[in-house]
């Protein structure tokens, strides 16, 4: 048996081997960044479980449910703003309380559980104490450092390794709406192993995007990067302001590489003939302190609200250093 799904095999393969020998436990922890398929593999396998021919057919009332999502026994839980709350843990142990409508198994799915606050942790704890009969809970998490060790240890632990590029790909080309063959390299250069919904729904916008960091790190004089303000605002409006940071970082990244002799080390070919062509003015130290500058943009802006102000600021320190002394 085996999940119309792509990447992770040996997850795919432990989890149906579980399932062969009837030996599936009441809790399953799902480790590892967002973006793997996590989530997407925990309802294959859920709705594999109850499925008439256990093999997803598609055809069995049951599959239809979960096609349609709209299957009673299968329930998620996720955050309510930043956390997940008590009293979403308090209506899952009453929905626990009952019996399965239609299901073998009622699976419950508890995505980022890292979210969970202190109270639902150690009210969802009982839950996992005192597992309910005829239920599998899967729960979902970035790592475990978040969530209470004595819940990490009622689990068993599947952890999820980054997908490669041939799997990316594959994922890509399911798409309804095709990605632009430029478009999908640039994503599958950013993406480091997962797959980036903000970068395939801004898919059309991300060539024209690094292109203008790339005209950027020219540098042609201080008032042309003046006259680049109305764009931070243009940026934050289409919000597109998270994705530029991210690239402004990885070109100071690969400019720092350059400088230290590693050129074998640059990822974007834009960089490579930006470095090839000579034009960075900036010393190794002034590109690590201006990647520094990035990187603390990107960590601030993540907890604070004005994200043009935060772009603004993080603005007018890359001119200065770029060019020290002027007031204009």
């Amino acid at each position: 048996m085996s999940f119309p799904l792509i990447g992770h095999l040996e997850v795919q393969d432990r989890l149906n081997r579980a399932m062969a020998s009837h030996h599936i436990p009441s809790a399953y922890l799902f480790l590892g960044p967002s973006g793997l398929g996590k989530s997407t593999l925990a309802r294959k396998f859920a709705q594999q479980l109850n499925c008439t021919t256990q093999n997803n057919c598609g055809a069995c009332e049951s599959c239809q449910l979960f096609i349609s999502g709209n299957h009673p026994d299968f329930l998620v839980i996720e955050p309510d703003g930043r956390q997940i709350k008590i009293a979403q843990i308090q209506g899952l142990i009453s929905h626990l309380a009952l019996k399965p409508r239609y299901a073998k198994k009622r699976v419950v799915l508890v995505r980022r559980a890292d979210k969970l606050g202190i109270e639902a942790s150690n009210s969802f704890l009982k839950i996992l104490e005192e597992p309910p009969l005829n239920s599998l809970l899967i729960l979902t998490a970035d790592d475990e450092s978040s969530l209470l060790e004595t819940l990490v240890s009622r689990c068993q632990r599947v952890p999820f390794g980054l997908l490669n590029q041939e799997e990316l790909g594959q994922i890509l080309a399911t798409y309804e709406d095709p990605v632009d063959p430029q478009a999908q390299e640039l994503i599958l250069a950013y993406s480091e192993g997962r797959i980036r919904a903000d970068l395939i729904e801004k898919s059309g916008k991300l060539l024209g995007l690094e292109s203008q960091v790339a005209e950027m790190m020219e540098a042609p004089g201080p008032e042309q990067w003046v006259d680049r303000l109305d764009w931070l605002a243009s940026l934050v409006k289409q919000d597109l302001d998270k994705l530029f940071l991210e690239f402004l970082a990885r070109w100071f990244r690969d400019l720092s590489f350059s400088k230290a002799d590693c050129p074998e080390h640059t990822r974007r070919p834009l960089a490579q003939k930006h470095l090839a062509a000579g034009t960075n003015r900036l010393k190794l130290e002034d590109n690590l302190y201006a990647f520094d500058l990035v990187q603390e943009t990107m960590k601030n802006l993540s907890v604070q609200g004005n994200r043009l102000l935060g772009l603004e600021r993080l603005f007018i320190k890359l001119k200065h250093l770029y060019f020290p002394g002027r007031t204009s």
